[in-house]
This record gives C-alpha cells, structure tokens and sequence, in this order.
C-alpha cells in the first residue's frame, strides 16, 4: 500500500464481492482451458469460422475474463480506489464475450431467441450496474473515494 493511501475496514458487502468475482476469475481461467478442449470436438456446422480459430478467440476472452475478475478482486480486497473501474472493465469483458461468442457460433436468429439473448444481457448488465453502485455507496461510507 502506497503512503498516500490510508487503510480503511472493509465491509462485508465488499468481502462478498471480492469472493465472488475470485470465483468467477477460477471460472474465467478454467473456462479458457475447457472451451479449448470442447470446441475442437465441435460439429463445424455450428460454428461460423474454423474450430481452432473458435477455440482460440473465446479462450483468449475466458482469460481476459479471468484476469479482469481476479484484478477487481484484489483491489476491492485491498479497497483501492481504482477497484471500482477494475469492476467495470470485468463487466465490459463479461459483456464482451456474449458478442464473441455470437459471431463465432451460429445461434438461432429467430426474432424471440435474438430477445431472449438481448434480455439476458441486459438484465445482466442492470445487476452488474446495482452492485457497482452499492459497492460505490460502501466505498464512500467507509471513506475509501
């Protein structure tokens, strides 16, 4: 911890947090490893590219991912300022995957699978937007900001 940065308790809303996106950093790595695995073994029907080329891009997002979660943890762990930004670019990771992942696969385009798939996001993304803020409401409680 540098000088210029005073330690403060952390509260328990920020303790879950920082299990949580710890949990999803061992999913974000581990995944890059299984979606290596599974794609190569994948109906080439399926899939709008080569099935290496596939494997290779998710993987690289699931590590992007990972590292995102893990970075986001540490700082709200250690109640850094930057923490909160960490945050925000594990969701835009986690977001960035979904659009990944529809490039590279065929999906079904029929109007309600295409909702259904914009729904999951965006509810997604309003929890992703509630936590956040909540984890901004303890930082500013605890004078961390």
């Amino acid at each position: 911890m540098s000088t210029t940065e005073t330690r403060h308790k952390r509260p328990a809303g920020i303790t879950a947090s920082c299990w949580i996106l710890g949990l999803n950093a061992f999913v974000g790595f581990r995944g890059a490893t299984f979606v290596r695995e599974r794609f190569l073994a994948v109906d080439p029907q399926a899939l709008r590219a080569p099935a290496g080329t596939v494997a290779a891009l998710l993987s690289a997002v699931m590590i992007a991912y990972g590292a995102a979660a893990l970075t986001a943890a540490i700082g709200l762990w250690s109640m850094r300022k930057w923490a909160l930004r960490a945050y925000a670019a594990w969701v835009f990771v986690a977001c960035s995957y979904t659009a990944v992942a529809s490039a590279l696969l065929r999906f079904p385009t029929d109007t309600g699978s295409l909702l259904g798939l914009a729904a999951v996001e965006v509810v997604f993304v309003g929890i992703a937007f509630a936590w956040w803020y909540y984890m901004r409401h303890l930082y500013r409680r605890v004078g961390a900001l």
